[in-house]
């Protein structure tokens, strides 16, 4: 899903254009996580061996990824 080539450190597919046209909507509706919301997610986040300040799996900062509303965890875990 999340492999193949990669630019900066996020995957040039499908899944990364579906996720980037999603977080384009969620900015320009000012659609944010709550704050319980961002801190379940980054728990989650923390406990994953994909994880960093940057997410390996999708190339996303992980501060702005739990913080938008309709954002997903590529491996599902949120």
């Amino acid at each position: 899903m999340w492999s193949g080539k990669r630019i900066a450190k996020v995957p040039l597919s499908k899944d990364t254009i579906h996720s980037l046209k999603m977080a384009v909507i969620d900015i320009a509706k000012g659609q944010y996580a709550p704050s319980v919301l961002k801190d379940e997610r980054l728990r989650i986040c923390g406990t994953c061996p994909h994880s960093g300040t940057q997410c390996e799996m999708c190339g996303c900062h992980l501060k702005t990824k739990v913080s938008l509303l309709n954002s997903e965890c590529p491996v599902n875990k949120w």
